[in-house]
Formats: structure tokens, sequence, C-alpha cells
């Protein structure tokens, strides 16, 4: 099936391609598949955004994607193992991709307060900007809440389950930052799927 084929419409004003497709193995595309992929993407040239959730975990794949974007959003927990992984994205991109030209934004997810998400940003910062000499923003938190567990459970989106709750509020907030984002001049599907290409 073509991309068009597995777009999924959705009445929250944003179109998914489904994790059941062929595309949410991002990681472990042959360059057969990526190419075939990057041939798709093409084809939404009208997309405003696109945000490809490449999961757990780094690739060769996963590098391509993130070099062809203009910015990169790490998501981590306060876990300590979790602060670990996202040191680790951050030092992978900054050592593996050349001539780094992209914003690196981190969110952190699964908060009990405002100040604990602020404190695992600051340590993650720190740490990168000391020993890695790169930046990264830090884009806001999510409250921790059995909601989003319900959400789950029930197969909807916990912004229009409950779209009160403080999680929904934090995801609002940080959408409205992305929102305000200056993108680059000449970015868009055409520019990503060209930079795609050129790997």
């Amino acid at each position: 099936k073509t991309m068009q084929e597995i777009i999924l419409d959705t009445n929250y004003g944003i179109q998914i391609v489904a994790g059941a497709s062929g595309f949410s193995k991002i990681a472990n595309l042959t360059e057969e598949e990526r190419q075939t992929f990057v041939q798709e993407l093409s084809e939404l040239g009208e997309a405003d955004v696109i945000i490809v959730d490449t999961g757990a975990g780094v690739s060769s794949n996963v590098l391509s994607f993130i070099q062809a974007s203009d910015d990169a959003l790490i998501v981590t927990t306060p876990e300590p193992t979790a602060i670990t992984d996202a040191y680790g994205i951050i030092k992978i991109i900054a050592t593996e991709i050349e001539n780094i030209n992209l914003g690196l934004k981190l969110i952190v997810n699964r908060v009990k307060s405002v100040s604990e998400g602020r404190r695992v940003a600051q340590r993650v910062i720190s740490i990168a900007g000391q020993f890695l000499n790169i930046k990264v923003d830090y884009l806001g938190c999510v409250f921790d809440d059995p909601l989003v567990q319900s959400s789950v459970l029930h197969q909807k989106p916990f912004l229009s389950e409950y779209p009160k709750s403080r999680p929904s509020i934090c995801v609002k907030h940080l959408a409205h930052r992305l929102e305000n984002v200056e993108f680059r001049e000449g970015g868009g599907v055409a520019r990503f799927v060209k930079k795609l290409m050129a790997r």
C-alpha cells in the first residue's frame, strides 16, 4: 500500500500513519525500504508538520531522520535509567551527525511537579553542555496521571477524554511552544525529503 492509502484521518485535525503499517519499523528499514519510505513521504507535500516517532534507541536510519529534521524532541522521565538513556541519545546525535544544524529539545514526561521536570531537564542540559558542548532547550514537562493510563485502556486520546486534566494542559502548552518555533526558510516536507534522499 502507498502512504496515501494507509494515512488515517482523525477528528482532531491531524492524520496518522498507524503503527500497524510497515513503516512503523523505521529503525530497521533496509536501504531499499528507506528509499521507498522517502518516496512516499514526498506525497505529503501539503503537510504543515511531520512528526516521526522513532521510539527508543538510535540506529543509522533514526539518525537519518534526525539529521533531516528541523528539530529533535527527546522525551525522558525522572527515572535515572531514562535520564541516562536521554543523555546517551544526545551523545550519539552530537558525535555521529556532522555539522549538526537542528534544535534539540527536551520534554520530561511523568513528572510529579513542575520543579521536578525542571530539575531533570537542568541535569541533562548541564551534562550535555559540559561534556558534549551541545545546546539542549527545555521545552516543558507532562504530569504523571492515572487518567492517561485510563485513556490508553479505552483507546482514546487523553486530550479529548480529559481536556482539563493536568497532562492535557501540559501537552497543549508544549504544542503552543512548538507552534511558535521559528522554522528555517525553504523547509517543510520538500526539504526534509530532499535531505533524506541525500543520505
